[in-house]
């Protein structure tokens, strides 16, 4: 009897117990079905607070438009004025007739600045054999032209020399050359 009475001890033990224990469930069930909606609500307002942080943390992108400059392949900047061409000879004559327009008074001084530069030829003259002692006068007439009211130019000319010839020119008529007179010899940006 004595195994008997431990057992309906344990019985009577246990229905006491799984009395309680059961209630003790209930009550976690309900904890834990308040928890997963607390968890739920905490959830919701952490992906709330993830989005707005990154919207007030995430920085700022400024775009960059890239402005290509503007670019003169060959031309002159003639007192402001942009002229565009595609022969050499035609900036160097075109620099050469612009400063005899703008400041006549000095076309004898620019001939002889220019002069200067040459050994047996004179760039700008006021008669054409002058501009290639001892060559015949077909020869002369292919590679020389006339600038102004009798003033003739030498076309018979490198780029190396035509570089050369225009800054002095531009200096003599008084003028900034870079400044007052630029010229573009190959693609440049124009700032």
């Amino acid at each position: 009897m004595l195994v008997h009475k431990e057992t309906s001890m344990t019985r009577s033990s246990e229905s006491f117990s799984a009395e309680r224990l059961l209630a003790e469930f209930d009550e976690v069930n309900a904890a834990m079905a308040a928890a997963n909606t607390w968890m739920a609500s905490l959830e919701l307002r952490r992906h709330q607070l993830a989005d707005l942080l990154d919207t007030a943390t995430r920085p700022t992108t400024t775009q960059l438009v890239a402005v290509a400059p503007k670019m003169v392949h060959r031309g002159v900047l003639f007192r402001g004025d942009l002229r565009r061409m595609w022969n050499f000879i035609d900036i160097h004559l075109f620099v050469l007739r612009g400063l005899r327009a703008a400041v006549p008074e000095r076309r004898a001084s620019m001939a002889a600045a220019m002069s200067c530069r040459g050994t047996a030829r004179s760039y700008v003259a006021e008669d054409r054999q002058r501009l290639f002692l001892g060559k015949p006068d077909g020869w002369v007439r292919r590679h020389s032209v006339e600038l102004s009211e009798g003033w003739y130019a030498d076309t018979n000319l490198s780029v190396e020399r035509m570089r050369v010839l225009l800054p002095v020119a531009v200096r003599a008529a008084g003028w900034r050359w870079g400044d007052d007179v630029r010229v573009f010899w190959r693609p440049t940006p124009l700032n």
